[in-house]
Parts: structure tokens; C-alpha cells; sequence
């Protein structure tokens, strides 16, 4: 893929007519985000170096993962996981939450609360 880069304002800072098509083009879209994708660079500094606003990459990466990801509901294999996660959540706070407490003192193990002082 060739490299592109946005450049070129008209007087005043609105980008020129180059500039706008360039933006829209779908291979450039593609090239930038697959940077973000495959460098773990921050969105910001790629826009930086791409000459686009940060707001509109990260809203082309959003997009490009929504595709990937599919509707953004979860799979059976997924439902079964998360519930098997919850109940495992579940039982560790119980578990938790029932144990009796100890502190090291004097190198000893005192179980119970913290003594009075």
C-alpha cells in the first residue's frame, strides 16, 4: 500500500478539497488503522504523524473493531463463560468474606478481631 499522507490547508485552516478526499479514502482508513492495530502506538500520536484529527481515527479504529467483533453480543461459548466466572466470583467472596481473620502479632497468630488498645 502506497503511503499517504494528509496535508494541505486552504487560508483560514480548512483543509483543501485534496485534503478532504484523502480523508475519506478507504485504503487510507484501512493504513491507519491497522497502525494503531499492529504498533500499539497511541491514537493520538498516529493522527499526529497522519495529519488527521485524533477524534476521527479513534472513531474509524472504533468502527473497524465493531466489525471485527461482530454485533457486540455474546456468543453461547461466551454466556457460558461468564456465568461460570460468576458463579466462581461468587463463591471466592463468600469464601472471603466467612474466613476468619488473623494477624501476625509478636510472631504469633491471634484469630479474631484487632485488641483493643
Amino acid at each position: 500500500m502506497e503511503s499517504r499522507r494528509v496535508t494541505g490547508t486552504e487560508p483560514g485552516g480548512s483543509p483543501s478539497r485534496s485534503t478532504a478526499t484523502t480523508l475519506t479514502d478507504q485504503d487510507f482508513k484501512e493504513g491507519a488503522v491497522r497502525l494503531v492495530r499492529e504498533t500499539g502506538r497511541p491514537i493520538a500520536q498516529i493522527a499526529k504523524d497522519l495529519g488527521i484529527n485524533p477524534g476521527t481515527l479513534a472513531n474509524w479504529v472504533a468502527l473497524d473493531r465493531q466489525a471485527k467483533d461482530g454485533n457486540g453480543r455474546l456468543g453461547e461459548d461466551e454466556r457460558i463463560e461468564l456465568a461460570r466466572l460468576r458463579r466462581e466470583n461468587a463463591e471466592l467472596a463468600m469464601e472471603r468474606d466467612d474466613a476468619p481473620m488473623f494477624v501476625k502479632r509478636r510472631g504469633g497468630v491471634i484469630s479474631g478481631h484487632f485488641p483493643a488498645r
